[in-house]
């Protein structure tokens, strides 16, 4: 992507540039394609994002959700809260720079545009009579210098998103000195700890999104449902709802797994009505809200042995003849400068 400055120190997206001079892991695709695929639904107003980095997945959830504000008609007046968590230092304060200015980005790059709704009106006229500066005051965006293990939430807060491109490195050994790799090591953030901690901070029916290597992806599913049945959850479980196969090209092995997982409760009534996989194959793109179709071909939509709910089955390949494939562009769009 052609979007880094003379410095390589500030990466440019088409509504916003982020400072990644300090940060331990500069943008990548992962980060941008998770920020891109997850859900985030018209109901969702408290999000939490677990290893930010210099801030970039909260960064695209922010433009997001002020877009759905300005142009779906969701409700303006209510306060919107995202908080980013990350550990190290030098990342922490890459992000916390961002995300405290990113608010004044998003205010000269979008709230004075001439943006349209589906109908074709101008949003500067909707939204209950409500100025565009109004709404921006109820967003609230900032980062925290720690691990998630020891967050506590002010008054048992309850989050609808929690988001992470959490490190996958567990068995190799850990270089002395690289800090982008040292980033990658699990040490401060096991794949255990982000299940139990996600359970435990996501509301009933909250969602929480992860991308991964192929490997870890397929261990992460495993543990996810070792854990639901050890009942570490209480009355809650974290079930598979979607799940995006990432390859680079058609040909390739794939590489990443997007994740994306809800919180159901009662186990035990779930457990007790265990079904045989089906699937079926859908035309139309189950997100609807937000356009982000992945695969034009069709999607899978599959009962889950384990627990009997929908998974929603999608692939993406990034390259298609030498070139960003359609699907790709698409689902990213929004945010690249050369798309």
């Amino acid at each position: 992507m052609d979007n880094l400055s003379d410095s390589k120190s500030i990466f440019k997206f088409k509504k916003f540039s982020l400072r990644q001079e300090k940060t331990a892991m500069r943008i990548n695709t992962d980060g941008v394609l998770l920020g891109a695929w997850m859900h985030i639904l018209p109901t969702d107003r408290l999000f939490l994002d677990i290893g930010t980095g210099c801030g970039v997945i909260t960064a695209l959830a922010v433009q997001r959700s002020l877009e759905m504000v300005l142009c779906r008609s969701v409700p303006a007046a209510d306060n919107y809260e995202f908080l980013a968590l990350e550990p190290d230092k030098g990342s922490f304060e890459d992000a916390q720079e961002n995300l405290r200015g990113l608010l004044a980005q998003l205010r000269i790059t979008m709230l004075d545009e001439n943006i349209l709704n589906d109908n074709g009106q101008n949003v500067k006229t909707k939204n209950g009579g409500i100025k565009n500066e109004e709404i921006i005051k109820n967003f609230y965006v900032d980062a925290l210098n720690t691990i998630v293990q020891k967050y506590q939430p002010s008054d048992e807060k309850k989050y609808d998103l929690i988001f992470s491109n959490p490190p996958y490195f567990v068995n190799s050994l850990k270089p002395q000195e690289n800090d982008r790799l040292q980033s990658r090591h699990t040490d401060t953030l096991s794949q255990t700890d982000l299940i139990r901690t996600s359970m435990k901070l996501l509301k009933c029916g909250g969602r929480l999104a992860v991308i991964l290597p192929a490997d870890e992806g397929e261990m992460f599913i495993k543990k996810t449902k070792a854990i639901n049945e050890a009942g570490a959850g209480g009355e809650n479980m974290l079930c598979l709802s979607r799940l995006c196969y990432v390859k680079t090209t058609e040909y390739k092995s794939v590489k990443r797994y997007l994740m994306e997982f809800t919180v159901c409760n009662n186990i035990s009534d779930t457990l007790s009505n265990k079904i045989n996989d089906t699937c079926s194959i859908t035309a139309a793109c189950i997100d609807t809200l937000d356009a982000d179709c992945i695969d034009s071909k069709a999607e899978t939509v599959c009962k889950d042995s384990q627990y009997g709910n929908e998974i929603e089955s999608q692939e993406l390949i990034i390259m298609e003849n030498g070139a960003w494939s359609a699907a790709y562009k698409l689902l990213t769009n929004k945010f690249y400068l050369n798309f």
